[in-house]
């Protein structure tokens, strides 16, 4: 069943906010995010999500990239204004609880925007379209990636 995902872009002081990931899959990034609860618009998932998993508050702003995946999810990334916060995880949390049972580990961090190019941050494409708007200014239009497409075109290159 398609699981719809709120992400949070929260870019402050040059500094990108990310979840550092690791698990059996190695070491990672990921923006904060999850999944949007029933009832729950996108904008108030991505202010709950960003929250949850970080301690920060922040004010949402424009919707700058819908990934569209195989399986039917859709994430929607969303540019937040921080308002305030320490990157903390919640202890109320799924994330926390793993960690406290040896299952995965989650570390809210502020990263330099510098070396974005040299980070695995999940989904790359995402972080390679930020790299550039960050570069050049985020346009006006939201933009879209079929992931699956992008994923089958890696392949044939």
């Amino acid at each position: 069943m398609p699981r719809n995902r709120a992400v949070a872009i929260v870019i402050h002081e040059g500094n990108l906010l990310t979840i550092f990931r690791k698990n059996i899959k190695g070491e990672y990034y990921v923006f904060p995010g999850g999944g949007i609860d029933p009832g729950e618009s996108s904008i108030d998932a991505t202010v709950r999500e960003a929250y949850e998993e970080t301690s920060i508050t922040v004010t949402p702003g424009k919707l700058v990239y819908e990934t569209h995946h195989d399986n039917g999810d859709m994430h929607y990334f969303y540019l937040c204004e921080y308002v305030s916060g320490e990157p903390v995880l919640q202890p109320e949390t799924n994330e926390y609880r793993d960690i406290q049972q040896g299952i995965d580990y989650y570390e809210p961090r502020w990263i330099p925007l510098s070396n974005l190019a040299d980070t695995i941050l999940y989904p790359i494409e995402i972080r390679d379209q930020l790299i550039k708007d960050v570069a050049n200014g985020f346009g006006e239009e939201t933009l879209h990636f079929d992931l699956k497409a992008m994923l089958k075109w890696k392949k044939r290159a």
